[in-house]
């Protein structure tokens, strides 16, 4: 339902008036990417004009001529149906690839033992931050610009590509370091392997870009499904034939080698020797606010993995990684589907603040709606919904998971405030905020620690709260954003969550839990009557945001499909 809801906003937000002046017909999305190939300077058949061939936003390809004129060469009108179409296929891509790793998570986690994932939170820790520089470097700033051109295209390849070869040396320079702090002669085998995806992002991120920029979420929905399955089979082949943490070492890196290869023949986008230090200059600017941001959101994000890896032992962090990761997925499922649509769509209707302001709105109230019912479910639920996916051997995540899961609500509806800094232009306060944060969460973490895991969860939850207010009064000034319209998203979900956490504990604690054949005589009917009494409090709380949907179904079901 929330893509759904996502289609009724964001169509009149999107649909923006076709614009005046010179409109020549709409082009195949194979056309579009030909047109991406066309050397800069060059005297194509296609071009009068001595000036550079530019690629517009979301495919519109612009000849700039002499005279000022502009020839667009899709109306921005297509923009919203398209951005649709986006959300639809990121949908199925975020929701079929986290089930199926859900589901390969609970059988990982019956065939290893904790101290795998342990040892497997450290590798992906250290690689998840390494890969900012090169997913968040020069080709975010593809994504963002209204316009580019050849040679930013191909500078911006050969350039992250350089940074992700330097990047794997430097982590295998450094694995006697990681060697000293967490006393894991294991890890002198795995970090190698298991950094390997960070040329293959460097081999990824540039073409995903160009797809991203053109809303052509349908070849990376692909590409990424592909990889998942395919790393999926691996890392159960593995587990299975007793390959113990290299199941899981194995997962990501055939993921990544995989959704490269498809993502390569999907894009239609081949690089050529053009480098440009010009070009490489004029984009700096942005990328690097953007990627120090980045840096330092997955350094607060994974810190806390690090120390307590080094402070404890991996068994402890496998409970706390295992517990974390559950929440992650839910994270991804309920906010990061719309994350992909988000910045695109949210720059190109940057300059009209009225429906700048009613798309934030919207990305919000679907976010949290999904993500505070997901979030019910496994606090309410916690103990029963372990046992059934993981087994008996992971009942000391249930409270860690219940202690984080109020800083993952809050993060359902946080997740977009980059994104509308970012397409404000405004990258100096998100880093600003992300460095205010880290620094919090290092002193939190640092008072906690001695008081064992659990305290350290709760402190993690603790700090996302308490500098929520900073974070209001920080969007309100860069992106003048009403706060008390912003607030008011939150009153149905919250509400219907703490009805749905509520009705799972006490369930949980009657008889009834201890029923013969639990899990279809009591999980799956408890499960499913939570779920409806959520949906009756969001019925009974925004009947009028219902009702919007409702409407916006019957507008569907009218509407003639249009291709994206």
């Amino acid at each position: 339902m929330d893509i759904l809801f996502f289609y009724w906003r964001f169509q009149p937000i999107l649909d923006i008036e076709r614009e005046s002046g010179r409109t020549v017909s709409h082009h195949s999305g194979r056309s579009r990417s030909r047109r991406c190939d066309v050397e800069v300077g060059s005297d194509d058949r296609r071009s009068t004009s001595s000036e550079p061939l530019r690629i517009g936003a979301c495919g519109r390809t612009a000849l700039h001529h002499a005279d000022g004129g502009t020839m667009t060469a899709s109306s921005n009108q297509d923009v919203g149906r398209r951005a649709v179409s986006g959300a639809a296929w990121v949908a199925l891509e975020k929701w079929a690839s986290r089930l199926l790793s859900l589901v390969v998570f609970g059988i990982l986690a019956r065939l290893l033992a904790p101290e795998d994932f342990g040892l497997m939170a450290i590798c992906v820790s250290v690689s998840t931050i390494l890969q900012i520089f090169v997913q968040y470097g020069l080709a975010q700033v593809l994504v963002q610009r209204r316009e580019l051109d050849d040679r930013e295209i191909h500078t911006a390849f050969w350039s992250g590509l350089a940074v992700s070869l330097l990047l794997y040396g430097l982590l295998c320079a450094s694995i006697p370091l990681f060697l000293l702090i967490y006393d894991e002669p294991m890890l002198a085998s795995i970090l190698p392997i298991a950094g390997l995806v960070l040329p293959l992002a460097g081999l990824a991120s540039v073409p995903a870009a160009l797809l991203e920029r053109d809303l052509r979420f349908r070849p990376l929905a692909v590409r990424q499904l592909s990889g998942v399955v395919v790393g999926s089979s691996v890392a159960v082949t593995v587990a299975v034939l007793g390959g113990g943490v290299w199941a899981l070492v194995l997962q990501p890196v055939v993921t990544a080698g995989v959704a490269v290869v498809v993502l390569w023949i999907a894009g239609r986008w081949w690089p050529r020797l053009v480098f440009s230090r010009r070009a490489l200059r004029g984009m700096l600017g942005f990328s690097v606010l953007v990627v120090a941001t980045e840096l330092v959101g997955s350094i607060n994000f994974n810190i806390d993995k690090f120390v307590v890896g080094a402070y404890f032992d991996p068994t402890v962090l496998g409970y706390y990684f295992m517990a974390q990761r559950l929440l992650t997925l839910v994270l991804e499922v309920a906010s990061a589907v719309l994350d992909k649509v988000s910045l695109s769509a949210l720059s190109r209707v940057q300059d009209d603040h009225q429906r700048f302001q009613r798309f934030f709105f919207a990305l919000t109230f679907v976010s949290t709606t999904l993500g505070f019912a997901l979030y019910g479910v496994l606090v309410g639920f916690g103990d029963p919904l372990t046992r059934l996916v993981f087994g008996p051997g992971w009942h000391d995540t249930v409270l860690i998971a219940a202690l984080l899961a109020p800083m993952f609500m809050l993060g359902t509806a946080t997740y977009f405030d980059k994104n509308v800094m970012i397409a404000r232009g405004r990258p100096a306060a998100t880093l600003g905020l992300a460095v205010v944060t880290l620094l919090l969460g290092l002193v939190i973490l640092a008072v906690t620690l001695p008081w064992g895991i659990l305290a350290v969860a709760a402190g993690r939850s603790f700090r996302q709260f308490a500098f929520w207010p900073v974070r209001l009064y920080v969007i309100r000034r860069t992106a003048n954003i009403d706060i008390r319209v912003y607030l008011a998203q939150f009153l149905a979900p919250t509400v219907a969550v703490l009805v749905l956490a509520g009705f799972g504990f006490a369930v949980t604690a009657s008889p009834w839990a201890d029923a013969p054949l639990s899990v279809l005589t009591f999980v799956i009917p408890a499960v499913l009557l939570g779920v409806a009494l959520y949906a009756g409090v969001i019925w009974l709380v925004a009947r009028r945001r219902v009702r919007e949907i409702q409407s916006m179904l019957k507008r569907m079901y009218r509407r003639t499909p249009v291709p994206a």
